[in-house]
């Protein structure tokens, strides 16, 4: 087969692949001693590496994600948690949301209301000492200030050099 029918090749997809191959088979056996066998219809997309890798990694994100918000023995993972519960703030200014089941690994999960984000788990002691209680940093003038820095490419805020956690 020569270079200019090879890059005919390129822009058809598996199945218009599989079809000239069949031709090419079918044509061969009628000059050749080799008998066509179709051996069924098949798949072939198997020569359609790209998609396949596309795929794969969806599905790998899938796992991964799901693993996230919960990895429980047997090979369960997790849904997205949620609670719809009013807030309230803490003594030292920190909002608090009351919800079960705010299980480790969901640091910096969002709060949401309606469309916009009022809270981020991982304020006061790291989020919440108790499982049924989280905080928030305050979403203040600081967090404007920080906002407003990232939007520019500014600098952001340095972390603490140690984390007093009273938990």
């Amino acid at each position: 087969m020569d270079l200019v029918k090879l890059r005919k090749f390129e822009t058809l997809g598996p199945f218009e692949i599989k079809d000239e191959l069949i031709k090419l088979a079918k044509k061969t056996s009628r000059t050749t001693q080799s008998a066509f066998l179709n051996a069924g219809r098949g798949n072939p997309n198997w020569i359609a590496t790209t998609p396949r890798e596309g795929f794969f990694l969806l599905g790998q994100f899938a796992v991964t994600e799901s693993k996230r918000v919960m990895d429980l023995p047997a090979g369960v993972g997790g849904m997205p948690i949620g609670c719809q519960v009013s807030t309230s703030l803490s003594d030292g200014g920190y909002p608090e949301l009351p919800c079960a089941g705010l299980v480790d690994g969901t640091s910096g999960a969002p709060w949401i209301s309606g469309s916009t984000v009022t809270g981020v788990i991982g304020g006061l002691h790291g989020g919440g000492c108790a499982e049924n209680l989280s905080y928030s940093s305050p979403f203040d003038q600081h967090i404007s200030q920080l906002l407003a820095r990232a939007e520019e490419g500014g600098p952001g805020d340095a972390p603490p050099s140690a984390y007093d956690d009273e938990c």
